[in-house]
This record gives structure tokens, sequence and C-alpha cells, in this order.
């Protein structure tokens, strides 16, 4: 079984692995192996609520086409009120059974209207979970349209698919995959664009960790192309899925955010010259591949980029009163007890008339933790 990726980059790591998973494992059996993917696009809408329909996976399979919408969700409990989801008592908006019914519904008559009703086979959907969710209450229609990851490639198997899709089909669509592949790979559909908290990433990282375990890109807010921030996207799997568990991973992901919080309690205007966290985050949060953002305030380059394009057109003066403003600046720190531990080029951040901001706290210690020296790539 093959799956077309119509977004070939910035798939999260987590949905990338999810569709290798599925790929392989419906490759394992005789029944499935012919069916084809296509992964990672979006649909626009036109007129009144304009917007994209977000699609994660299509699969054509020789009864039924299927729109999957993949969940990466940890927690302990997941609730349905029929409308809307709740993890562990937060808000996680409308419920991804309406969103994945509706797009099935627009790409069946996307179908109709572009293939013709010959080539329309009966559409499908479901939400599957592949995070780890201990318990879900979710109502009695959702049920029957959200499965598990194990549950979900279950239906390799000929038995297991027929106790869902039991009706004789009016055709095979896998006779016809030359018509979808023109379908799903032409002008109708385009790459699904990926936005952490409504800032949509560059594609090229700006700083990689010595040790791979995170890159960090720039990124612009969807609604504003003026408004910045820093996107730090995590690997936690650098660091060896032996070294690092599911409850240690917190621990690093969150420092930066913790010591912000730890500074702004205790000296607001410091606070200031650090980079502010867009959303909180919470230990849930941080999975293998978890993405945080910071607000990038304007004006302020890299210190890596800055001593090349701007330091050699400073005069001396200038250049001290530069170098007093980053010292001033780390020397409040230390008068709250916080280590950076990892500062460098990549982690200052300057303008010309002095302004200072400092970002890449991971490896940092502040009067709650320890610090961790391995998070860093310099001590």
């Amino acid at each position: 079984m093959d799956i077309k990726l119509i977004k070939k980059s910035g798939v999260p790591k987590a949905e990338v692995e999810a569709h290798q998973q599925i790929q392989r494992e419906f490759s394992s059996t005789a029944f499935s192996k012919g069916w084809r993917g296509y992964a990672s696009f979006a649909i626009s809408r036109g007129g009144r609520g304009a917007g994209d329909d977000d699609f994660d996976l299509v699969l054509v399979t020789h009864n039924v086409v299927i729109v999957v919408e993949l969940k990466n969700w940890h927690g302990k409990l997941l609730e349905s009120d029929g409308q809307k989801w709740y993890l562990d008592g937060e808000s996680r908006d409308t419920s991804p059974v309406l969103k994945v019914n509706l797009n099935a519904k627009r790409l069946a008559s996307l179908i109709t209207q572009k293939l013709g009703a010959g080539l329309k086979p009966f559409v499908a959907s479901f939400v599957v979970m592949h995070g780890n969710v201990k318990q879900m209450k979710l109502t009695a229609d959702e049920e029957k349209s959200v499965l598990t990851m194990t549950e979900f490639l279950s239906l390799r198997y000929e038995q297991v698919f027929k106790q869902y899709f039991w009706k004789r089909p009016l055709f095979n669509p896998l006779d016809h995959l030359d018509r979808y592949d023109e379908f799903f790979e032409g002008p109708t559909f385009k790459p699904k664009d990926y936005l952490v908290d409504g800032f949509r990433p560059e594609s090229s990282p700006i700083f990689v960790h010595p040790k791979m375990l995170y890159s960090e890109f720039r990124a612009s807010a969807k609604d504003d192309p003026l408004k910045h921030a820093l996107l730090r996207q995590w690997d936690f799997t650098a660091l060896g899925l032996d070294l690092i568990g599911e409850r240690d991973r917190p621990f690093l992901g969150l420092r930066e955010q913790r010591v912000y919080e730890y500074v702004a309690e205790k000296n607001e205007e410091l606070s200031l010259s650090l980079m502010r966290p867009i959303s909180r985050k919470a230990d849930r949060d941080v999975t293998l591949d978890f993405t945080e953002l910071y607000a990038l305030p304007s004006r302020v380059t890299r210190l890596a980029e800055f001593t090349h394009a701007v330091l050699p057109k400073l005069s001396p003066d200038e250049r001290l009163s530069l170098v007093k403003a980053v010292l001033h600046k780390f020397g409040e720190l230390h008068d709250l007890n916080v280590a950076h531990r990892d500062i460098g080029d990549h982690s200052v951040w300057v303008d010309r008339s002095s302004k200072v901001v400092m970002s890449g706290f991971p490896a940092a210690y502040y009067p709650e933790l320890k610090t961790v020296c391995a998070a860093s790539g310099d001590s």
C-alpha cells in the first residue's frame, strides 16, 4: 500500500510516523496491500465562511473511501458533550467527529463533481487516536466514529473490515486508481497549511541544536504577517527513548516557559527581556515532537546574524553600550538566582539601540529545579 503525501515538507513528526505505521501495517496483508492513501492536503472553501478544510489522510480501499482525522493527544480523560471535546477538563474545541464527518461529505461532493457519480464510492470517516489517552467518555454516536490506532490498523484483516463495511459496493475503486491519482494530486487540492497557535513557521530552521534535540524557526501570524514568533520544534528521540521517558520530557520541554513565569513573578520589567510564551503548555502537551512558540519582538536580530550584518557598522561607543546592556541583563538574571547555562550567539537577540532579549533556556537553572546540562550542547 502506498500513501502519497500532497504536503511534502513541514508535516509534524508524529503525523509522519502515523502515516508510516499505517502504510507498513496495511501493506502486510494481501487483503489491504493494494489500497491507496493520500495525506496532508486541504480543500479551499469560498464564499461565506471561506477557509480551508484540512485532511490528514484519505484511504481508497476496494470497497469504500475512508477519511481519517489523526489525533496525537495525551492525557487521562477525554470527554465530549456532543459538540466540544475536553481533555482533562480543558476545551479542545469542536468535536473532531463533527469535523471529519463534514470533510467526508465535502469530499464525496467533490468526487461527484469532478469524476462523476459513477466513480463516487461510499465515503466513511473515522477519528483515529494515536497518542495516549487513558479513558474516553464520548457520546454513543461519536464512539462509532472514534478508533484507537490498534483498532484502525485491524481493518487490514478482512473479517474485521466486514464488521464495519458489510454492504456490497457498486464498484471497486481500486480499478480506477489512475483517476483518483489525477483527482487528489490535481488543482482541486493544495498542501495542508500547518499552523501552531495561529502562526505559520518558515520551512528552514534558523538554529539547530548541536545534538539535534530541537530546531528553531521564524514564524508569522496567519492573520497578521507583521507579527512574528520563534517556534521551537523538539525531537526527544534524539536523546534516545531509553534515556528520556514520557515523564521526563516536560522537565526539558517546559523549562523556558517556567523560567519566564518565575522571572515575571520576581521582576516584571526584566521579564520583558525574555521571550514571552504565546500560549501556556502543560505536561501532557510535551510529546516526542513537542512544539512551543514565543513572541519575537520587532527589530531584534539574533546575535549570530547581528555580528555579521550590523556590528561592523557600529562605533566603538555603540559597541561598548551594547556589551554593557547584555551584561546588565544577565546580571539581573543572576540576581534572581537564574543561570542560563547556554549563552551563545543563538540565545541573545539585540538591536542597534542596545535592546537585549534572551532566549534558549532549556538547560537553565532556577531555584525550583535542578540543572540539566545534558540538554545543552555547551556547559
